[in-house]
């Protein structure tokens, strides 16, 4: 069964996680640290290493509605995906960061260790939304 891939796109760092081959849950992969103009063809390449056709990128969106100044680039970010031959879905990230955030306190990771594992426990939680919301349990 295919996997699905979650990304939580930042200004410096790409979280990245997939889910498990049932579509029940997500598992933190990695976190990229690249260029702009380079991580649409690492992600492709990550995703197409694990014959994953689905990817779902946290969108955020400020609590009065409107989309964030990153946006943009996230959009453009996704339609170098979609060219690439994936299917793109963009589920709202809301809090997404925060949670993870609370989620690595109560673990005791703390400090410059903790910034690597946050984006991509964040790239979790989204994918593991759109999973929840799609399967009906969310």
């Amino acid at each position: 069964m295919p996997q699905v891939m979650g990304i939580d796109y930042g200004t410096r760092r790409v979280g990245i996680a997939v889910s498990d081959p049932n579509e029940e849950y997500g598992l933190p992969l990695e976190v990229l640290e690249l260029p702009q103009r380079a991580r649409a063809a690492a992600v492709a390449e990550m995703a197409s290493v694990r014959d994953i056709t689905l990817i779902v990128i946290g969108r955020p969106v400020r609590s009065a509605g409107e989309d964030s100044a990153l946006w943009p680039e996230i959009e453009k970010f996704g339609q170098s995906l979609e060219r690439r031959g994936f299917t793109v879905i963009y589920e709202d990230e809301a809090f997404s960061s925060s949670a993870a955030e609370g989620q690595l306190r109560a673990s005791g990771l703390t400090g410059g260790r903790k910034k690597p594992v946050l984006d991509a426990l964040a790239a979790r939680l989204i994918l593991e939304q759109y999973l929840e919301r799609k399967s009906g349990r969310g």
